[in-house]
């Protein structure tokens, strides 16, 4: 397997972590890159919904103002209408801005509302110049259904216009924790103003015409009166969040001032109460409106204010997430640097220098000692290889110095090992010829000497082997006599064991049969209470039949009343009956037991009487047998002592036999080493002449 040079290592090594410090950097560079875009998103969203609470506050303000002139019995004045036209005006401005700027932001659950305000917006757009016509004329003159189009139409807009301030207001959450909380106290507010808004409107109609709420519109007004606190509640609520402005926190002490705590507040009860209760209200309506539109606006400003700070924090959001890209760009910028001035500093002061000491070395080891080393000087770990490398270049040198000198030793040592040689050659043939010669006489006088050894014992093996199977021949004789004696000894012993065991058993069986006797002693005694059991039960079931029979007359002389009753008279009288029979039954099964006990009790106690006179003669034999046996014994331990003597002659034969024997094979072996030894001085003789030739030649 190839193993990559330290240069591809370290360039490896190098890219790959430029690569991933690059990657990194450009994660980064993206992240805030989209950061960027969000806080920019986010920017857009906040002014959007900045001119959508504008609109939504002047377009109420126009159908304010045109409702007013719709219901006056006179032609509006040049100025109510000019209010009208001034409101439009600004409605038309921020409904403009609000497409761009919904556009603008690319959410596309904003966008999708634009359709429905659109549509809303044409709707009412187009019905406008029938409404302001009925302006310049009395109420007589108008259009019927002016007003209550009128109000259709703008609330048909300001619900479109709170879809999509909802649906871009949901676009902004989650982008900041502090643009969060302001858009709550925005929400809050704006929710709040409509809600006491309409309330406002109501509270005027009634005191513009004179009149007084039912009880259904007083607990309705009431109502409505605790949703707007509740809603303001919450915007209290949202204002105890941290970071946000004290600006934003006095705007929101003179709204609560002016709509929910002190004269304010109790201003606005009294006048509610006095509606609910059917009184005057203290109050004109040109008195009225104006202090309703300071109060309400003043909640307005509060949402305003809070749009204003979110817009102003949005930015500064922005600001930073640009800040963000422009350190990411820069630090990904200076990650290129780095790797770029790394790759130049590693290939100029690692691959080059290590690229030209390897040829320096591949020519050093090739034999070229003339090869330049370089970098000598560097104080590095490139250095310290280079002169490391002069050290071996120098060593080489030495080593090739000292080759030649050991060249021209070994040429003399080779002509004085030759001469050497040509005199041990000379005295080794001197005495090892002469060795040769004596090995090779004496082979032959022991090979006469192993021949006659060998000739006597093959006769001393004869004789013996005559002698040991005559001896061999006796000894199987008395043999047989000994196994025979033996096994009639045997035969002795098994037969007293035998007849030992048998009047073993019939000692055992005497007493088995006593047992048995007894057991069927006890059965006949048992049988004998059975039947005094059965006797009773039999006078039971005689007696239970006369009752019966008692009873049935009894029945009878009761007529109809004891049929029931003699039924079952007859009944236990056919139980009784039934009872007597088996009772009988019973006591002739009990007989028969009893009699065949009887005569197992006389057939055991025979049994008895015939084992014991097995036993008797068992024993007789048994005193017979052991007499025969100790006479076998005698006869069977004369016969081993005979045939003990017979072994004991043969084994001294075949021992004779035996060393004849081996005798015979050693001289034979001897034979062989003799002629063995011959050979081998024959060839020590052949060797030695061919080791002397080639000692000579060389």
């Amino acid at each position: 397997m190839r193993t990559l040079s330290i240069r591809a290592v370290v360039g490896l090594f190098l890219a790959a972590i430029g690569c991933v410090a690059l990657i990194y950097g450009g994660i980064d560079l993206a992240g805030a890159w989209a950061r960027k875009n969000n806080a920019q998103v986010i920017l857009i969203s906040s002014e959007a919904s900045r001119t959508l609470l504008d609109t939504l506050l002047n377009t109420r303000l126009e159908r304010g103002v045109l409702s007013t002139g719709l219901v006056a019995e006179n032609a509006a004045s040049q100025a109510h209408r000019d209010s009208v036209a001034g409101y439009r005006k600004a409605v038309e401005e921020g409904y403009a801005a609000v497409v761009e700027k919904v556009r603008a932001s690319g959410r596309t659950q904003a966008i999708a509302t634009l359709a429905d305000l659109q549509k809303a917006h044409d709707a009412m757009v187009a019905a406008q110049k029938q409404f302001d016509q009925d302006l310049t004329v009395p109420r007589s003159a108008r259009t019927a259904s002016s007003y209550p189009q009128s109000q259709a139409l703008y609330q048909d807009f300001l619900t479109a216009l709170t879809a999509t301030s909802n649906a871009v207001d949901m676009g902004i959450f989650g982008a900041d924790t502090l643009v969060d909380s302001l858009l709550v106290v925005k929400r809050g507010a704006w929710a709040t103003r409509v809600q006491l808004g309409g309330l406002m409107g109501n509270v005027q109609r009634m005191v513009a015409g004179g009149k007084s709420w039912t009880p259904q519109e007083a607990r309705a007004a009431f109502e409505d009166r605790g949703k707007a606190l509740v809603l303001w509640n919450g915007v209290r609520e949202a204002m105890a969040s941290p970071g946000l402005p004290p600006s934003l926190k006095m705007s929101f002490q003179k709204a609560d001032d002016s709509n929910f705590t002190g004269k304010a507040w109790d201003d606005a009860k009294a006048l509610h109460e006095a509606l609910a209760d059917g009184r005057a209200p203290g109050i004109e309506i040109k008195d009225l409106q104006p202090r309703d539109t300071a109060n309400s606006g003043k909640i307005v400003d509060l949402a305003s204010d809070a749009l204003n700070e979110m817009v102003s924090r949005a930015e500064d959001v922005r600001t930073d997430a640009w800040q963000g890209v422009y350190i990411s760009g820069a630090a990904l910028l200076a990650t290129a640097l780095l790797v770029v001035a790394g790759v130049t500093m590693v290939r100029s002061g690692i691959s080059i220098p290590l690229s030209r000491l390897n040829g320096t070395m591949r020519a050093l080891a090739a034999g070229d000692l003339s090869a330049d080393v370089g970098y000598t000087t560097f104080g590095n770990e490139i250095g310290e290889m280079a002169r490391s490398v002069a050290v071996f270049k120098d060593s080489l040198i030495r080593s090739r110095t000292l080759e030649d000198e050991a060249e021209q030793a070994r040429r003399d040592g080779e002509a004085r090992r030759k001469e050497a040689l040509r005199q041990m050659a000379e005295e080794l043939e001197k005495t090892v010829g002469a060795a040769a010669r004596a090995v090779s006489e004496a082979a032959q006088r022991m090979d006469e000497s192993a021949r006659g050894m060998s000739d006597s014992a093959a006769s001393t093996l004869r004789q013996s082997t005559s002698v040991s199977a005559a001896a061999e021949q006796a000894s199987t004789n008395v043999a047989a006599v000994a196994g025979a004696a033996e096994e009639l000894g045997a035969s002795v012993g098994e037969i007293s064991r035998q007849v030992d065991f048998s009047a073993d058993r019939a000692q055992a069986a005497v007493g088995e049969a006593q047992v048995a006797s007894d057991i069927i002693t006890e059965l006949d005694v048992a049988a004998g209470r059975i039947n005094t059991i059965v006797d009773l039960i039999s006078q039971i079931a005689g007696q239970t039949n006369l009752l019966a029979l008692n009873a049935t007359i009894e029945a009878a002389r009761a007529g109809d009343l004891g049929k029931g009753f003699a039924v079952v008279a007859n009944e236990v009288k056919a139980l009784a009956t039934q009872t007597g029979a088996a009772t009988a039954q019973i006591g002739q099964q009990v007989s028969a037991i009893q009699g065949t006990t009887m005569r197992a009790v006389r057939a055991i106690s025979s049994v008895v009487q015939a084992i014991g006179a097995i036993s008797e003669a068992s024993q007789s034999i048994v005193v017979t047998i052991n007499q025969q046996d100790e006479a076998t014994r005698e006869i069977v331990q004369s016969v081993a002592q005979a045939s003990a003597g017979t072994q004991e002659v043969t084994e001294i034969i075949s021992d004779v036999a035996s060393a004849a024997g081996q005798t015979e094979q050693d001289a034979d072996g001897l034979l062989k080493l003799s002629g063995t030894l011959t050979d081998h001085a024959r060839t020590l003789q052949e060797q030695m002449a061919g080791f002397l030739k080639t000692l000579r030649s060389a």
